[in-house]
């Protein structure tokens, strides 16, 4: 399926088409559809049966078909839109859940003064501990590792000398 760089509103609806024939492919039936259109970005929602194995452990199968759908929809477009794929509200749950914590992480670091290393994690789920803890004052962040899965670490500030 190719899109026509001069139609922009059939570039989404081609993106649809390719992301219900990926599903028809993995044997869900599912509805897609596109809730969110900025110019960053796309969001499509899929609801349906077998939401659970579009999602699969810890968002992995939604985020390989999210990799795979941009490649498809950026591959030779001059503007770039970041495609999101959502299912049945999980990125927020999974923001919140990550957040949570990121917070519980902190409040140990804080009260003992030990540095905690979290399990690796992908980039976004990296990101979303930092920004969720770059107002900590008494704590900071730094990412560990290489590769694709790295490691967040969560580190006291040391006290400042007071003379």
């Amino acid at each position: 399926m190719k899109f026509k760089e001069s139609e922009p509103q059939n570039k989404a609806l081609d993106i649809q088409d390719i992301i219900k024939s990926i599903l028809q492919y993995m044997g869900c039936r599912c509805l897609v559809e596109k809730i969110k259109d900025t110019d960053e970005e796309i969001v499509y929602n899929i609801k349906g049966d077998g939401t659970g194995r579009i999602i699969g452990k810890h968002g992995e199968v939604l985020d390989a078909l999210q990799y795979i759908i941009n490649k498809i929809a950026n591959k030779s477009s001059p503007s770039r839109k970041r495609i999101v794929l959502d299912s049945e509200g999980y990125q927020d749950r999974r923001i919140e859940s990550i957040a949570k914590i990121a917070m519980k992480c902190s409040e140990k670091v804080k009260r003992y003064k030990k540095p905690i290393t979290l399990s690796p994690m992908n980039a976004r789920d990296r990101r979303i501990v930092h920004i969720t803890l770059q107002n900590e004052r008494s704590i900071t962040t730094k990412s560990l590792g290489d590769g694709y899965f790295k490691k967040v670490m969560i580190i006291p500030k040391k006290a400042e000398n007071s003379g």
